[in-house]
């Protein structure tokens, strides 16, 4: 496809003037800078999602290079991200956001990110409601984490009740209040055709 005409109809080309730039829109290449921590764990194959407002569904594709070099002045890893035959609502030079997925886990008990807690005492940790109507503060081992959720592989159960707001400098042992969650109201349907 024709991206660029410099030139009209008539215009007089120069020696080294590009007539036209042609690019091939088959596949396009997101490139994406992470840390090493996370880039470590990523892999030539690995699926990926480049997300594009004003679509429903994000784009498919594929981990297509993992830099060997770490960035020296950002301290981060280069990685690119191939979509093939992508929508042609992506389009070369947009800015948009990549995910990628380097391990899945089949199964497994996750919580919010947000309701694991850290300290140099306890390590990792989650706080409780238990059936004393008090919180308790309980010792995990983290498996996969990202921004969003963590996988919890060690220390608690499926169905453990897991406080997930409001965890934050509770103390173990404080009496807390359990609050049945609000129901969402049913969308009533009131629209009556005029005739």
């Amino acid at each position: 496809m024709i991206t660029d005409r410099p030139l009209n109809e008539g215009d007089l080309a120069t020696a080294n003037q590009p007539l036209l730039t042609v690019m091939n829109l088959s596949r396009l290449i997101g490139k994406a800078h992470i840390p090493q921590a996370e880039a470590v764990q990523l892999k030539v194959g690995d699926p990926a999602e480049i997300k594009l407002a004003g679509l429903d569904e994000p784009v498919k594709g594929r981990v297509s290079l993992v830099s060997p070099a770490l960035d020296p002045g950002s301290t981060t890893v280069e990685v690119w991200v191939e979509a093939r035959k992508p929508d042609p609502a992506l389009r070369p030079g947009m800015t948009v956001p990549v995910s990628m997925t380097a391990k899945t886990v089949q199964d497994a008990i996750v919580v919010p990110a947000s309701a694991v807690f850290r300290s140099e005492e306890a390590g990792d940790y989650v706080m409780l409601a238990g059936s004393d109507n008090k919180a308790h503060q309980k010792k995990v081992q983290i498996g996969i984490r990202n921004k969003e959720s963590a996988q919890i592989i060690g220390g608690i159960n499926a169905g453990d009740p897991v406080i997930t707001s409001g965890g934050y400098a509770l103390p173990d042992g404080t009496q807390i209040k359990i609050e049945a969650p609000e129901k969402a109201e049913s969308a009533s349907s009131a629209d009556e055709g005029e005739g």
